[in-house]
């Protein structure tokens, strides 16, 4: 086994516990640093950055791209917005501005790890490990 086998498991156990935490410092980090950006620019790059992380999803479908891959997709396509509407962003508010926007994003399409009560064990298709579901794999 692993360091990644070994630590995989725990840190998706776990991920009921820090999403939360990750979601609010990242909502406190995205405002404070927004509150020091005009009105008018604020509503733009955030824009900007919902719809390039958008635009790699539904690109990047069926392409088999890696999410650092995505990311770099993403910054490419952010950066050159900002550049045509003329707006100085530096990458540190525009990062947690995309993390932000792909954690929203995968929450919505239920890509992130699901809590179930241990009692709800039951074949078919899952394997129940701490809590959390995952996937069985299968041979085709």
């Amino acid at each position: 086994m692993s360091f990644s086998n070994d630590v995989a498991p725990v840190l998706l156990s776990l991920a009921p516990l820090y999403v939360p935490v990750l979601l609010a410092f990242l909502t406190v980090f995205v405002t404070n640093v927004f509150a020091r950006m005009p009105a008018s620019a604020r509503s733009v790059v955030a824009t900007i950055v919902q719809t390039a992380v958008n635009a790699v999803e539904q690109t990047a479908a069926g392409k088999g791209l890696t999410p650092e891959e995505k990311k770099a997709l993403a910054l490419q396509f952010i950066h050159d917005q900002l550049a045509h509407f003329k707006l100085n962003v530096p990458d540190s508010v525009v990062i947690p501005l995309l993390e932000e926007a792909v954690l929203i994003l995968d929450l919505a399409k239920g890509d992130a790890p699901v809590q179930v009560p241990v009692s709800a064990q039951r074949s078919g298709g899952s394997a129940l490990k701490a809590g959390v579901v995952y996937p069985l794999e299968t041979s085709k």
